[in-house]
């Protein structure tokens, strides 16, 4: 019985992490303002700054939401 208390939540957390590894995240263009911070704070490089808009390259995003936590314009999806 103990086992199963413990390994229950674990495997949960397991199946959300999987889950949540294929996030990728968008720009939504009416709400960016350009202002780079999801650029700075990207710790790979996925954000640039095209035609005064954040721009995400899906292929590199790794959907780690560091972009998402600060947008404060709510741009990021």
């Amino acid at each position: 019985m103990p086992l199963r208390r413990f390994l229950l939540p674990v495997l949960v957390l397991a199946i959300a992490a999987l889950a949540l590894a294929g996030t990728k995240y968008r720009i939504d263009r009416t709400r960016c303002t350009g202002c780079g911070d999801c650029d700075r704070i990207c710790p790979v490089d996925a954000v640039e700054i095209v035609d005064g808009y954040s721009t995400i390259d899906p292929d590199a995003c790794i959907g780690c939401g560091m972009c998402l936590g600060v947008c404060s314009h709510d741009a990021v999806r």
